[in-house]
């Protein structure tokens, strides 16, 4: 009674802790990073745990760190045959490898979760890789690439009703007709991201669009 008593503790404890790690995740990453190490020492084997301790190693820079954390959650996943699990740490680990200029191995990871998603009619998820890939094809200079990806990923975000995925896509979408060198179709999209983003109050995603508006006007 008293093994089975100290189970249902850790697993409280655990559990808020997690609570708390999902209320901090956006504002104060170094507080959330915290709470979700005391999720892992009460459960180790939380692959959605490490999954997010991951990506908060990664918004605090610590690359390094982050990209251990994604493989740790793979391995889980893949212990747990958890297709779920292991599609979101692949697309984190596409992202470690962006940021190092990895695009190979970006890309390869990005195809590998995308074809996860698929499989698994995960939208949200495919809709996030579509959009990575673009990305990797925008930085290789194949715009009609990037843009392919990018309108999948609209359409997906779409019938999803995510507002501020669809805005992030507008945005990129924006991006591709700049560099093509059609400054009015470019500001309809950054237009229409910015109107999304400010029914979300997405502040920080707000202020970057906002910007490249600027930049159109010559400011």
């Amino acid at each position: 009674m008293e093994a089975a008593q100290g189970a249902e503790h850790r697993h409280a404890a655990a559990e808020a802790a997690k609570y708390r790690g999902v209320i901090a995740f956006m504002n104060s990453p170094r507080e959330a990073l915290a709470h979700y190490r005391r999720v892992l020492e009460y459960n180790p084997e939380d692959a959605q745990a490490w999954n997010q301790v991951g990506g908060l190693r990664y918004r605090l820079g610590e690359i390094t760190e982050a990209e251990a954390a994604f493989q740790r959650a793979r391995e889980l996943g893949q212990k747990a045959s958890d297709r779920e699990i292991i599609a979101k740490a692949l697309g984190n680990l596409g992202l470690v490898a962006e940021t190092r200029g990895e695009l190979d191995k970006a890309e390869d990871y990005y195809n590998r979760a995308l074809d996860l998603d698929e499989a698994l009619g995960r939208k949200q998820g495919m809709a996030v890789n579509l959009g990575n890939l673009g990305i990797i094809a925008k930085i290789r200079g194949d715009l009609d690439k990037a843009e392919a990806y990018y309108n999948r990923a609209l359409e997906l975000d779409e019938a999803l009703g995510d507002k501020q995925g669809m805005a992030i896509t507008l945005n990129n979408l924006g991006n591709i007709a700049l560099d093509r060198g059609e400054p009015d179709q470019a500001r309809e999209y950054y237009r229409r991201s910015l109107a999304l983003l400010e029914e979300v109050g997405a502040k920080l995603e707000i202020e970057q669009v906002k910007g490249n508006l600027r930049g159109l006007d010559g400011e």
